[in-house]
C-alpha cells in the first residue's frame, strides 16, 4: 500500500486540477497528518463505506479533507467517474491512516474490513488486511461460539452453512479437514467466520453464490422462505453481539435477501396472514349475528 503522504498528495494534485477556485483550501490539506485525516472521518465511516453523497453533504456539510468543502452544485459538475474517483482516494486514505492506530474498536475494524472487501483493489490493501486481522484475531481469541438450540442444528440454515463449508479447501487456511464437516454446526460457522477474518472476499463470494441458490430455491417453490426468515431471525439474536456477523451478512447479501431480519419490520407474509385472520374473524361475527 502506498504511503499516506503520497496518496495525499496525488489526491490534492487531482483535486486542484477539477476545482482550481479551491486551491488555497487543497494546499492547506496537504499538510494533514494521518491521525487528523482518520480522526475527521471516525464517526462517518459507514459513509464513505456506503459512498453516500447525501449523507457526505447532510452530515459533514460537503467536508471531505481538512477545509475543503465541495458543494452539492460541484459535484453535480463532475462526472460519474471524477466522482468514483474521489470516493476512492477518500477511502483508501482512511485505511493508510488507519495503519498507525491501535486503538481501534471492533466496530470500526470491521467496518474498514468492510471497506476493504468492497474496494476490490486487490494487492494494494495486502498490508490493512493483515493488520486488521492481526488486530481483529486478537480481539476475538476469547469470544466464544453462542450455543445452538437443537432445533437450529437441524434446520435449513445450519444444511446451508455445512454446504457452503463444502466450497472451501480447509488446507488453504490450515483448518482441520474434520472442523468443516459433521454435524457439529457451532465449528462449522467459527471456522467459517474464521475464513472470514483470514480472506472476507472469498467467503463472501461463497455466501453470495449460496444466496443466488436460495432464491432459485424459493421462487421453484422447494425453499419455505417464511420458515427461513423465522430461522434467520434466531440466528441473528445469537450472533447479534459477534463483531463479524454484520459486515459478512451485509457483504454476503444475505441480509438484503432476508429483508426484515431484524424483526422490525413485518413481512408480505405476516401482513397477508394478519389481514387473513381479521376477515376470517369478521366473517365469523357475521355468521354468529345470521344464525341469532
Amino acid at each position: 500500500m502506498a504511503s499516506f503522504s503520497t496518496t495525499l498528495a496525488s489526491f490534492c494534485d487531482e483535486l486542484k486540477q477539477t476545482f482550481p477556485e479551491l486551491e488555497q483550501q487543497i494546499s492547506r490539506a496537504v499538510t494533514l497528518g494521518p491521525d487528523q485525516y482518520f480522526a475527521s472521518w471516525a464517526k462517518n465511516l459507514p459513509i464513505l463505506l456506503a459512498r453516500n453523497a447525501d449523507a457526505l453533504f447532510a452530515e459533514r456539510k460537503g467536508f471531505i479533507i481538512g477545509s475543503v468543502r465541495l458543494t452539492p452544485a460541484l459535484w453535480a459538475e463532475i462526472s460519474e467517474n471524477t466522482r468514483a474517483a474521489i470516493w476512492k482516494y477518500l477511502r483508501t486514505l482512511v485505511l493508510e491512516s488507519a495503519m498507525g492506530l491501535s486503538d481501534l474498536s471492533a466496530e470500526t475494524m470491521q467496518t474498514l474490513m468492510e471497506i476493504i472487501v468492497t474496494e476490490k483493489s486487490g494487492g494494494s490493501m495486502e498490508s490493512m488486511m493483515d493488520k486488521l486481522k492481526e488486530m481483529m484475531g486478537a480481539d476475538l481469541s476469547g469470544m466464544a461460539m453462542p450455543e445452538i438450540p437443537e432445533r437450529l442444528r437441524n434446520g435449513r440454515i445450519a444444511k446451508l452453512a455445512e454446504e457452503m463449508a463444502k466450497q472451501f479447501d480447509p488446507a488453504e487456511f490450515g483448518i482441520d479437514p474434520a472442523l468443516l464437516s459433521g454435524d457439529n454446526v457451532e465449528e462449522i460457522l467459527k471456522r467459517l467466520m474464521d475464513i472470514y477474518k483470514r480472506d472476507p472476499t472469498m467467503l463472501v463470494n461463497g455466501a453470495r453464490r449460496v444466496a443466488e441458490k436460495i432464491k432459485k430455491q424459493i421462487q421453484g417453490g422447494s425453499l419455505n422462505r417464511d420458515d427461513l426468515i423465522a430461522e434467520a431471525q434466531e440466528y441473528v439474536a445469537l450472533f447479534k453481539n459477534h463483531p463479524m456477523a454484520k459486515g459478512f451478512l451485509n457483504q454476503s447479501g444475505l441480509a438484503e435477501m432476508f429483508s426484515g431480519l431484524g424483526g422490525s419490520e413485518t413481512t408480505p407474509s405476516e401482513r397477508r396472514r394478519t389481514v387473513q385472520e381479521r376477515l376470517r374473524k369478521k366473517l365469523a361475527e357475521r355468521q354468529a349475528a345470521t344464525k341469532r
